[in-house]
């Protein structure tokens, strides 16, 4: 049982760090690319317009954060959870997937974006796994 409590805090600390990333470069993103002035992106067909109209350099900007954010929070949930690394960074990976599959089901966005999203996650988590778990062994 101790055990899983501490795959828990590793997990739990890998999400918050890959979140607080995801916003905190996403934020940055609003700098370069603001919202349209009066748009509210709480009203779903606002928010739909809002993304339909995204330069690339915007689109981009939140694909960095994507793959950023996982790895970062991956690194700390593997770096707490010496015992097993890459389970740690892959159910980071799951959490942050999760997010932005339920963020796409909200906001519909390009294809191209959806499928380049998930699988630089899926990258950006295993990727995090793999590079913990070759620090130990090194």
């Amino acid at each position: 049982m101790q055990r899983i409590g501490h795959t828990v805090v590793a997990v739990v600390a890998g999400v918050v760090v890959a979140f607080a990333l995801a916003a905190a470069i996403e934020l940055l993103g609003q700098q370069a690319y603001p919202t349209a002035t009066g748009a509210h992106l709480s009203n779903p067909g606002q928010a739909r317009d809002h993304v339909r109209n995204l330069p690339i350099g915007a689109l981009l900007l939140v694909l960095v954060s994507w793959i950023v954010a996982t790895f970062c929070g991956g690194i700390v949930a593997a770096a707490i959870e010496k015992g097993r690394p890459r389970r740690a960074a892959a159910i980071v990976g799951v959490v942050v997937l999760l997010a932005t599959l339920a963020n796409v089901v909200l906001i519909p966005q390009p294809l191209w974006f959806t499928f380049m999203g998930v699988a630089s996650i899926v990258a950006s988590a295993v990727a995090a796994g793999r590079a913990m778990s070759f620090m130990a062994a090194h």
